[in-house]
């Protein structure tokens, strides 16, 4: 992705946020100061680094999962995800 493309999916994103279309926010902490306020949330996981907000999980989880499976490596499921299926060698 070059300059010229990251600027088209920055600004795509803002309209999209801008519209009231997006997703709210997922993160189960309601009482949280900065719950439904993305910047302030991530702002706040990055300055802490104590984890990784909660809509950001699933995503992590899919290309961490992709990484590990090209390094012949094994992941164990979050709690509560029944884990998938061993593909077998035929």
């Amino acid at each position: 992705m070059n300059k010229r493309d990251a600027a088209r999916a920055i600004a795509k994103a803002r309209k999209v946020i801008a519209s009231g279309r997006h997703v709210p926010c997922p993160c189960p902490v309601v009482t949280c100061k900065a719950h439904g306020d993305c910047y302030q949330c991530v702002l706040g996981h990055r300055l802490h680094k104590l984890h990784v907000p909660v809509c950001f999980q699933p995503m992590l989880r899919e290309k961490i999962l992709a990484l590990a499976e090209l390094a012949e490596m094994k992941m164990a499921p979050p709690p509560g995800v029944r884990p998938r299926p061993r593909r077998t060698k035929t």
